[in-house]
């Protein structure tokens, strides 16, 4: 109940700044709310959600998004065309009882969309999230077409992790890195087997590394390719970091 009566006592100050303002020897000043920040448990938690993440499952379609209805029945939250199914159902019903309601939905706010207010987490989105998948895709991809191999080099997968992470060391040095990483293996690329879809269990910042990294490496090769054939795809993974890093 405490949490509750502080989250009142928030949502009524906020109201007060945003339709009485503060008054100061130059004017009134006011204050609107432009999003609540936090990851999605904080989220599912304050805002009481009916739909959330945490509704995912293999055999019952449920909703799991805030914004839409995406995981319902014939609205696959994995449909990533340009006119997905899930576009249509934005913002068509609250995320929330409307019967009761959580105390923030009564923030003066967009009255067609409030769940507008619930903005992305973008340290767990990316660096905790997409991005290590985008580095454990690209790097494990790059290491079976040969591109840290060298003549009578030997290609067994512990020996490539390890000449790629000694050409990262290096690059970091370059820049003046000091990454908390000490070494590439399976586990740390969650390889349970080599046909597992790899994703890096990098801490924030190294993601951010990993990523510079890569976009490095990936340009280097473009321009004078280790392994001649995939400059299309090797300008796709890098139109794919540089859309990370931005």
């Amino acid at each position: 109940h405490i949490v509750d009566t502080l989250l009142t006592e928030t949502m009524t100050s906020l109201n007060k700044l945003f339709t009485e303002g503060v008054s100061t020897a130059n004017g009134t000043f006011y204050a609107a709310i432009i999003g609540i920040k936090g990851d999605l448990d904080f989220h599912k938690k304050v805002m009481c959600l009916t739909r959330s993440y945490s509704n995912i499952g293999t055999k019952v379609d449920k909703e799991l998004c805030h914004l839409c209805k995406a995981g319902a029945t014939n609205v696959p939250f994995e449909d990533y065309s340009d006119s997905p199914t899930w576009e249509q159902t934005l913002h068509l019903e609250r995320p929330w009882s409307v019967n009761d309601p959580p105390v923030l939905a009564n923030l003066h706010f967009d009255e067609n969309c409030p769940e507008e207010m619930l903005q992305p987490d973008l340290f767990h989105i990316t660096k905790l999230g997409v991005g290590r998948d985008i580095v454990g895709g690209i790097l494990i991809l790059l290491l079976r077409l040969k591109f840290f191999d060298y003549p009578e080099s030997t290609v067994n997968i512990d020996d490539r992790f390890s000449r790629a992470h000694s050409y990262f060391v290096l690059w970091c040095m370059s820049q003046g890195k000091s990454p908390g990483l000490r070494s590439f293996s399976k586990s740390f690329f969650n390889m349970k087997s080599l046909i597992s879809a790899p994703w890096a269990s990098s801490k924030g910042s190294d993601t951010i590394l990993l990523l510079q990294w890569l976009r490095h490496t990936l340009k280097l090769n473009i321009e004078t390719p280790a392994v001649e054939g995939y400059e299309t795809l090797l300008k796709q993974m890098l139109q794919v970091c540089e859309a990370s890093l931005s």
